[in-house]
């Protein structure tokens, strides 16, 4: 199965519901709609998403009890999610991706069905699209 990586809090935020679009400046991930991919909380933490993300979210208080449990689990893989779609973005988007949208220059992957694994797993990822055995998602 395919997989991508997220900064911290960001994949938390997507596992939890409150981050429904992921966001790219390219369209390397055109590949992905209608895919199921797996969700890879990478060791690197976004200090700074939560001053920009505060201002888009609907419930503040799970945006910061997930950036919390996102500091804890970086390098894992966290579960899977399906790819609607991928299209261009526009300001209409900023809350579904928690970041602004209305210049033009953000596609983005719309996301559905996320299924959490029951642990996560640790696992060392990669930047863009990378594969994960059958057999580790298969176990969970």
């Amino acid at each position: 199965m395919r997989a991508i990586s997220l900064w911290q809090p960001w994949a938390s935020w997507i596992m939890a519901g409150l981050k429904t679009i992921e966001t790219r400046i390219h369209t390397r991930f055109e590949c992905l709609a209608g895919e199921t991919i797996v969700i890879h909380a990478a060791k690197r933490y976004d200090k700074h998403a939560f001053e920009g993300a505060l201002s888009w979210t609907n419930n503040p208080v799970r945006l910061k009890e997930s950036a919390f449990l996102g500091r804890h689990l970086q390098g894992y893989l966290l579960g899977t999610a399906k790819v609607a779609q991928f299209r261009r973005l526009d300001s209409n988007d900023s809350h579904g991706t928690l970041i602004y949208c209305g210049l033009g220059d953000r596609f983005g992957l719309d996301l559905i069905e996320i299924n959490h694994f029951n642990l996560p797993i640790p696992w060392k990822g990669s930047q863009g699209i990378f594969e994960i055995p059958d057999k580790i998602i298969g176990e969970v």
